[in-house]
Formats: C-alpha cells, sequence, structure tokens
C-alpha cells in the first residue's frame, strides 16, 4: 500500500548490501582507489515517483539525494525499478579522490522485487564539481565510482 503526501511518496524501503570500490575513474586512469569496498546500508521514503534516498557505508562515505522512481510491474507481484538520483555526499576522513568533505552524489539505482522484498545494483558516482566550476578545493578532481548490491524490504 503506497501512502502519499503531496507528491513525496511514504512507503520506505530500507536496503542493505555491499559497496565496492572501482578503479574506474573519468580524469585519472591510472588512479588506485582508497577508499576500499564497505558494508552499506540506505532507506528510501518512496521507490515509486518523488523520494528522498540517505545511504551510510562503513569506509566513512554518506550521502543523500533526490530521486525519481519508475516503476514496472511485468506481472502480478513482480517489479523493475529504475531510479535515477542527484545530491550531495560526505566522507569522513581526507581521500585523494574526494578533496573536499562534502561534494556531489551521482547515480542511478535498478532494483528488482518480488511482494515486498527488493534487490537492487546502483552505481554511485562522488565527485567535486570541478568540471562544472563547482568546487571549493584546489585538489584535483579524480572522484569516486562504486558499485552496491543490495537486498531489503517495502515498509
Amino acid at each position: 500500500m503506497i501512502r502519499e503526501v503531496a507528491t513525496l511518496c511514504l512507503a520506505p524501503v530500507l536496503m542493505a548490501g555491499y559497496l565496492a570500490s572501482t578503479d574506474f575513474h573519468f580524469k585519472e586512469s591510472k588512479h588506485k582507489n582508497t577508499m576500499g569496498d564497505a558494508a552499506i546500508v540506505s532507506l528510501q521514503t518512496c521507490e515509486k515517483g518523488w523520494g528522498v534516498n540517505t545511504k551510510a557505508a562503513t569506509n566513512g562515505l554518506y550521502g543523500t539525494e533526490l530521486q525519481y522512481g519508475v516503476k514496472f510491474e511485468p506481472m502480478p507481484d513482480y517489479h523493475v525499478i529504475v531510479t535515477p538520483r542527484f545530491g550531495v555526499s560526505y566522507v569522513d576522513h581526507p581521500t585523494v579522490e574526494l578533496p573536499q568533505r562534502t561534494q556531489f552524489g551521482l547515480g542511478a539505482q535498478v532494483t528488482f522485487g518480488y511482494k515486498d522484498m527488493r534487490l537492487g545494483v546502483e552505481l554511485w558516482h562522488l565527485s567535486n564539481g570541478k568540471a562544472l566550476g563547482l568546487n571549493a578545493s584546489d585538489g584535483a578532481n579524480i572522484g569516486m565510482n562504486m558499485i552496491a548490491i543490495q537486498t531489503g524490504w517495502v515498509f
């Protein structure tokens, strides 16, 4: 059952899983990530329409994003949800890849569901926005690209 207040959906989705750091960077092709892999937990206000997603990882990365989910139901009780996201992120310690503690977060998640159970794969990109002229640091804009595999439940 989905409950809506104005256009913000309030049917929380709790997800937990594994966040894998990749060595793929848009500018620095030979750089190896220093963050490492981590456990991650996220909470969404809703998986369909406008919502907010917050997440925290054990490697010190945190994020809050605005999202918009598009839900497909190919068969009764089966769901595929595509969710692009944009927001801010924070790292709780200095890193080479992210010279600012606070930066932008951009990503998308594809979630497969059966009834109230979910399995999701997410690409999460963090960057200080230097390419857009939005950075407040003189450091390089190496950025980070990560993949999260999570499982969860809709409440």
